[in-house]
């Protein structure tokens, strides 16, 4: 994923009114009768507890993104304005030093070396997974003075939860408003333009929003008004073919690779849930024809050689070349958002399938924290992981987190859009299938030629490529 220029929306300051309660008196130096000045032990305004003087102690953090490393602001959005914010706040009360530093292309080889690379390494889960197989991580609740079911943890606890393996919690999450990688964005604008009223915000609401119904609309939205046999406007498109075939399977409850009841992750690719989902996800495409495919899309040697950007994506996107557009959230704020002056957007989560129980999101992206097992320094570097997870002064309480989110994501008063990212954060889920690493034989050889170019049934593509995962989902799993 490219991690690309972000915006921080105009109006967050005058949101962002609240101030710090009681961080007054209790941290002020005290003067003595001859002038001198003697400082007693301070108070986290925050937690009431007396925080450690840490001596100037330089807590890194390894970053894979540029998240965390622009004091001035202006390319953070607002969950990393309230880091940094809190940042300043903790080196101040603790007399330390916090600095991001780049993660290293060599993480494997400085782990083995018995280096720390970071006192917090940011990872998506995908990586994340590699790394707990491989050893790299210690489990978070092996580190003394640090609870991962203490309050401070609450608002980010879905990402813990999705980083815990065979029982032990592996990564933590500061992100405030917290983080959603997945859903479906549509063009409000043109659906209006082509007469389809049905409220979609309200399908969802409702449970309705299904695969049937989604189909059903986008073959209304599908349009060839010169019958030229090229539609001008199409139900769906995706930000890539890898995204098209797996979220599908995905909302259908699929997954590629489960845990069976011996606790070993195993490949499930014979299973109803995965093959209906990219049968779906292939009808769409090849049956229906309600799927816009880019024309360097129409052939594998085509799509391999690349050439179609996310932007050319978000270009076609608000220009009407179809009523959804499947993408990482990342994609609302940093592109769509400004390029949609002329429409008017909203987002939904994926349509739940027939196999499916609830709406849900396929959070393999997700980003957070893990500690290392080199790690000498646990004793001072708990103290501020703890620390950091407090909110800063600004940020106390969580009601301008729904605008927040809004502002950030949204356009003005679309609270329905709102509620579906929230859903959708407590819906986030995990495909150890992701933990291998290397997914290109896969979705090259099997996924995308049934779902892009209709080579061979979702069944028999999926059958014919059993076996070929295991060995790497032992690597990192099964040891």
């Amino acid at each position: 994923m490219t991690k690309m220029k972000r915006f921080l929306a105009l109006g967050m300051a005058a949101m962002m009114i609240l101030t710090a309660a009681g961080c007054g008196d209790k941290n002020k130096d005290t003067k003595q009768t001859d002038g001198s000045t003697e400082e007693f032990p301070k108070v986290d305004p925050y937690t009431n507890a007396e925080v450690q003087d840490l001596g100037g102690y330089e807590f890194t953090i390894a970053a894979t993104f540029q998240y965390y490393e622009d004091p001035t602001g202006k390319d953070l959005i607002i969950s990393e304005q309230a880091w940094q914010d809190r940042r300043e706040e903790v080196e101040k009360l603790y007399n330390c030093k916090i600095t991001v530093v780049p993660n290293p292309d060599n993480f494997s080889s400085k782990i083995l070396a018995g280096e720390k690379v970071g006192d917090l390494v940011q990872m998506d889960l995908c990586d994340l997974y590699n790394a707990i197989g491989a050893g790299y991580l210690r489990p978070l609740d092996s580190i003394e003075g640090l609870d991962m079911s203490d309050a401070r943890w609450d608002y980010t606890s879905k990402y813990t939860e999705l980083a815990t393996y065979k029982g032990r919690p592996y990564a933590l999450s500061y992100a405030v408003p917290y983080e959603v990688r997945g859903g479906m964005v549509y063009n409000k604008t043109l659906l209006k333009k082509l007469g389809i009223q049905d409220d979609i915000q309200q399908l969802v609401k409702n449970g309705e929003w299904t695969f049937d119904k989604f189909l059903e609309i986008c073959q209304k939205a599908t349009v060839d008004a010169n019958d030229d046999g090229i539609p001008e406007s199409y139900g769906v498109m995706s930000q890539s073919g890898d995204k098209y075939c797996s979220d599908f399977i995905n909302a259908n409850g699929g997954r590629l690779a489960v845990m069976n009841e011996e606790g070993k992750v195993v490949e499930n690719f014979s299973d109803q849930k995965v093959i209906n989902g990219l049968t779906f996800a292939t009808d769409l495409a090849n049956t229906y024809n309600v799927a816009y495919i880019p024309e360097s899309w129409r052939t594998k040697a085509t799509f391999l050689a690349g050439g179609y950007t996310q932007s050319d994506f978000v270009q076609e996107f608000v220009n009407g070349k179809a009523a959804f557009y499947m993408c990482e959230t990342w994609v609302m704020n940093q592109l769509i958002k400004p390029a949609a002056d002329n429409i008017e957007y909203g987002f939904v989560p994926m349509p739940k399938g027939p196999d499916a129980e609830d709406y849900s999101c396929d959070g393999h992206y997700m980003l957070g924290f893990g500690v290392t097992v080199n790690n000498k320094d646990l004793d001072k570097a708990v103290v501020i992981i703890n620390a950091l997870a407090e909110r800063a002064a600004a940020y106390q309480g969580d009601d301008w987190i729904d605008a927040a989110i809004e502002v950030q994501f949204f356009q003005d008063g679309d609270q329905g859009s709102v509620d579906n990212y929230k859903m959708l954060y407590e819906n986030s889920n995990y495909d150890y299938i992701y933990g291998i690493g290397d997914m290109n034989a896969l979705y090259n050889n099997a996924l995308q030629p049934a779902a892009l170019w209709n080579q061979g049934s979702p069944a028999s593509v999926l059958s014919s490529m059993r076996g070929s995962m295991q060995s790497y989902l032992d690597t990192v799993y099964n040891k």
